[in-house]
């Protein structure tokens, strides 16, 4: 298992530099739908080289609004 000790992005998606100098075992990603935590986690894991590229595509299409509102009733 690879654990990062610390991780750049400079350009990745909507993520234009982000710098996280001290990482843990576990490390707690939080923020508003939106800002970028999938796409950080995306970086990560490609940066790993233990990846499927056919993986990450399908996870994305399958990602969708689900609001457990009925706008109609």
């Amino acid at each position: 298992m690879v654990q990062l000790s610390s991780f750049k992005v400079v350009r990745y998606r909507g993520i234009d530099g982000l710098s996280i100098p001290h990482m843990s075992r576990a490390n707690l990603v939080t923020g508003a739908n939106g800002v970028g935590k999938t796409a950080l986690i995306e970086a990560m894991w490609l940066f790993t080289g233990r990846h499927n590229p056919g993986l990450l595509w399908n996870t994305n299409l399958q990602r969708t609004d689900r609001s457990p509102v009925n706008p109609l009733s």
